[in-house]
């Protein structure tokens, strides 16, 4: 069985000189997460702000969790983001 982890923050999301809402913002829409059956998904904010205290103290990557996230089209509707051409 594999357990499916949060990607560790890149670029902007891993830099702690920008605040947290900069960064959360950089990882929901630049770092790709999906669930072992492929869905795309979206760490909420408690969850992102453990993702970056683990990535920044210790480097370490955090498991995807069920409550801990929000499905790809729930996010990008409220946002007005083109779904299917969305990377």
């Amino acid at each position: 069985m594999r357990i499916a982890v949060w990607k560790l923050p890149e670029g902007k999301s891993a830099d702690d000189h920008f605040d947290f809402d900069e960064r959360y913002n950089h990882y929901k829409y630049h770092i790709v997460n999906k669930l072992n059956n492929g869905k795309r998904v979206y760490p909420n904010r408690q969850t992102a702000c453990h993702i970056f205290d683990s990535y920044d103290i210790f480097k370490l990557e955090v498991a995807i969790s069920s409550g801990s996230y929000m499905n790809f089209s729930e996010i990008d509707v409220d946002q007005g983001v083109d779904v299917d051409n969305h990377v």
